[in-house]
């Protein structure tokens, strides 16, 4: 349990940083997608 403990912050720094990043490159791509409709669209 004492491990579990000192382990889980790293995980959940480590997990939050995913989450941002993996979040982030959605956005990216989803505007960068967008723009590319527009302009086939046009």
């Amino acid at each position: 349990m004492v491990v579990l403990l000192a382990v889980q912050p790293t995980l959940d720094i480590a997990v939050r940083i995913a989450l941002a990043l993996s979040t982030n490159l959605s956005r990216m791509l989803h505007t960068s997608e967008k723009m590319n409709i527009v302009h086939m669209g046009r």
